[in-house]
Parts: structure tokens; sequence; C-alpha cells
């Protein structure tokens, strides 16, 4: 199979999710995936579906990347995304970021516009700033759920980082993700997501997104680990997948991937109790599930 695909998650998560968040995680991701399909259909780059389709999902509240994003011990918001063109093997990732209002956009500068792969904090802020983007306050992206489960002291879960990998209609492959990390996570903790070959990955032959225990996801070097397994061991996909989970389970941590290769339908796999995420292949239909 091959021609335009693309894969989407909302996080994969252990903790339990209410029927109305069910319905309206599901309805956002329905919204997005078919406004991604409609512009991979007309033509345009991978890597332009994975930045637009991210930061649509940065805008939904009840995802935790941009708004929603979960508060570190101080009671504050601190960001982090990457993305990654398979085709050109480049990549740009921000960490730490409490003022940029699309994460996943200035990654996408970074990777354009610097010699640089990863930025964070203030030095980060400061090169959005000089690429224009938007800046915000930092109270712009709380709401009162993620402040209720900070001041609950919720157990902290890995759920709703948000990630995109697409195929366009030449064979490029990109992924994208962007997340706002763990509930009292410490101030200054940078996970997998904006780390390339930890939580986002891309080259010629395949496109990865990771979600979950965002430290055993580092170690195991997860988003690399799949794209090295198809092309030295010649794994089939889903294979690959299910290896790399397996590693996560051995080093204590559960989650979840979205993954193409240059010819698969998307894959969508996961260990925890949920991991919402939506696919579309052509000639396939429109997937959502959890």
């Amino acid at each position: 199979m091959s021609g335009p695909a693309i894969a989407l998650h909302g996080g994969a998560g252990n903790l339990e999710l209410s029927s109305d968040s069910r319905f309206q995680i599901s309805t956002e991701l329905d919204r997005v995936l078919k406004l991604a399909v409609g512009r991979l259909e007309a033509g345009e780059a991978a890597l332009d579906v994975v930045e637009f389709v991210v930061s649509l999902l940065e805008e939904v509240p009840l995802l935790n990347a941009g708004i929603g994003g979960a508060l570190n011990a101080h009671g504050e918001i601190e960001l982090d995304a990457a993305i990654m063109c398979g085709r050109r093997q480049l990549a740009g990732s921000a960490g730490a970021l409490r003022r940029v209002r699309s994460p996943i956009a200035l990654a996408r500068r970074i990777l354009e516009e610097s010699p640089h792969v990863l930025l964070v904090a203030e030095g980060a802020e400061a090169f959005a700033q000089e690429c224009g983007l938007d800046l915000v306050e930092p109270g712009f992206f709380e709401t009162p759920q993620a402040r209720q489960r900070w001041q609950e002291a919720t157990p902290s879960d890995h759920s709703n980082t948000v990630g995109a990998v697409a195929r366009d209609r030449a064979g490029n492959l990109a992924a994208a993700t962007s997340t706002g990390g763990t509930t009292r996570k410490h101030a200054g903790r940078i996970g997998d997501s904006p780390i390339i070959g930890a939580g986002t990955y891309a080259d010629q032959h395949a496109a990865i997104s990771c979600t979950g225990d965002g430290e055993c996801f580092q170690r195991a070097v997860s988003a690399y680990d799949f794209a090295a397994r198809l092309n030295y061991k010649a794994d089939s996909p889903e294979l690959a997948a299910h290896a790399v989970l397996e590693k996560i389970h051995t080093l204590g941590g559960t989650g979840g991937l979205i993954a193409l290769t240059t010819d698969s339908p998307p894959i969508a796999l996961y260990n925890t109790k949920h991991m919402a995420h939506a696919t579309w292949s052509e000639g396939l239909d429109f997937r959502i599930a959890f």
C-alpha cells in the first residue's frame, strides 16, 4: 500500500476517561483528521500536514499540549514539541516553553531557520520572538481542569500528549509531537516528545510519534528503535511496534505509538488502558478509536 496516509493521537494513558471526555476528544480527532485528509488529497507535503494537525490539537483544552497543558510542581505550564522531515532528515524541537502560543510552530521554525535541533526555555522563546511567532502570558494555557488535577495531586499520568505522522503523495514521511508533560513534574523536566529518536522520529522509511512514560521512551530511544528494526532487522512494522512497546514494558513503563512506513497502512499500538487516535489512508475509511 502506498499513497497518502495519516495517523494522529491524543495520548496514551491509564487514568479513566469519562464518556463525555471520550466523546469530545473523538469529535476533535474526527474534525482534525478530515481537515488533514483534505490537505493530503490536495497534494500538500507531509511535513506541512503534521505541523497543521498538531497546531490544531494544541488548541484543544481536553488534551495535554498547548491549552490544557499539565501544571508542574510549581503550578506552571512548560510545553515541549518536535517535528521531523523524513526526506531531508531535518528536525526541530523546543522544550520548557512558557510563553510560545504554538510550540509545534516554533519547532518547525527551528527546523527551517536555525542551525540547531533543540532550543529550550528562555533561549527558545527569544528565538520565537525573533521569528515573529505569537507569545502569550503563561496563564493563557491554564484550564480549570488542569489546575484541579494539580491541586488534588492527582496521580501523575502521561495521557493526552498529541502527535501526528503523515505520508504524502510523493511518498515523503514526517512526524510531529507536542506535550505538556506530566502533572507535578519537576520544573525544567524535558520528556521524550521533543527528543529526536525518543518520542519523535522520521526518515525515508518510517515516521513515528510516541506517547507514554517519557523517561522510559528516552532510555529506550523508542522512536528510532522502531525505524532501526525496519532497516536493520527487516521487521514488519507491526512486529517492530510490538517490540518497541515490549521494551518499554521491561523498563517499567507504558505508552503507545503511531507510525507509518513508505508502504504500510497507519499503525496505532499501545499497552495502556486507552490511546485516543485517528487514522486514514487512501482507499481505506476514516477510523477513530481509543
